[in-house]
């Protein structure tokens, strides 16, 4: 059983720079830090329906309550049956995080995947139609991947690339025991990924980073940093979104995502792509940041100044997912549409 989480003093050292972003959510946001992360998994609905699901699972695994997601309909926490003071569920009451998930027959079976909770926004964000050729640019370990694969229905073309081998051998395990034949992989940079003969309908690119808003599970990523450590991030996150852009087709659609807070990291890459691409003659109107919202999920707009400059009226409408409005992870998510040819 997991108790709450102690945090390092380095923790808040490295945290105090978001302070300002938050004003009097500041101490809410520090409280859900301190509890252990709800686990989180979907449905495959390529194998078997909701109805069905539901009730498999309570006759095979009685140890365990299933409680929907509000804002995506496939989506669940698993928490342990009995009451316990290790964390607070959402709704009130006491209860504890599945303490044994992997174990699952639903998960060796395939009708089951286990992701976390806010790393499936973008899969969703994205909107893949069954039939459509998509790209994920940075896809290792795969769960992006196979959850896009299972909202087009296992139709269509998913390519799943990284330039981590081992990672992607673990992505084909997984959708191999999910069932899914629509994904191919590739081991390139997605900076310079290369071109296909037709442009891709969708590009997903979920940018490596400093992984703070993953500090419930992985408290390291709260460490110190050096001093270029976001410029250098910056640097890499910008020329993969650039490459998406390049790849997506006219009419299009890219979503970019991090699990981290810094701005350097997002709304600092999206504004630096717009006036870029602005002041090479590609007018901005050519791609619209459109509002990345979902019903049932709390969020807060992107910022649209930062460190005394203003970044434009438009980041407003990227995601921020902030740890304590859903008791989830941290995440960003920012959704860019290209202008069809005209």
């Amino acid at each position: 059983m997991k108790g709450p989480i102690e945090l390092p003093d380095y923790a808040y050292e490295h945290l105090e720079r978001y302070r300002p972003l938050l004003g009097e959510q500041w101490d809410r946001f520090l409280d859900a830090l301190r509890r252990p992360l709800p686990v989180a998994a979907w449905r495959n609905a390529a194998r078997v329906d909701e109805a069905s699901f539901e009730n498999w699972f309570y006759n095979v695994e009685p140890g365990v309550t299933l409680e929907r997601l509000p804002w995506f309909d496939r989506g669940y926490r698993l928490w342990a049956a009995e009451a316990s003071e290790a964390a607070e569920a959402p709704a009130g009451g006491l209860r504890t995080p599945d303490p044994t998930p992997g174990n699952r027959a639903a998960r060796a079976l395939g009708l089951l995947h286990l992701q976390e909770e806010v790393s499936m926004i973008p899969a969703v964000l994205l909107g893949a139609q069954p039939g459509e050729q998509i790209l994920d640019l940075c896809g290792a370990p795969g769960n992006k991947t196979a959850l896009v694969a299972s909202l087009m229905e296992d139709r269509g073309t998913i390519v799943c690339n990284d330039t981590d081998i081992k990672r992607l051998r673990a992505g084909r395990t997984a959708w191999s025991r999910l069932g899914f034949s629509s994904i191919a992989a590739t081991n390139h940079d997605g900076g310079s990924y290369p071109a296909p003969t037709e442009s891709f309908d969708r590009v997903l690119v979920d940018a490596p980073c400093s992984g703070e808003g993953t500090s419930r599970r992985n408290l390291s990523s709260l460490r110190p940093a050096p001093p270029d450590y976001y410029r250098m991030l910056h640097r890499r996150q910008r020329r993969l979104l650039e490459r998406a852009l390049q790849l997506c087709r006219p009419g299009g659609r890219v979503v970019y995502s991090t699990c981290t807070y810094a701005p350097e990291e997002n709304e600092l890459v999206i504004a630096d792509v717009l006036a870029a691409r602005r002041a090479g003659g590609r007018a901005g109107s050519g791609l619209t940041p459109v509002p990345a919202r979902l019903a049932g999920l709390e969020s807060a707009p992107g910022i649209t100044r930062y460190d005394g400059a203003e970044l434009g009226g438009e980041l407003e409408n990227a995601m921020r997912v902030w740890p304590h409005l859903n008791d989830s992870g941290g995440f960003f998510v920012a959704v860019l549409e290209k202008r069809p040819r005209e």
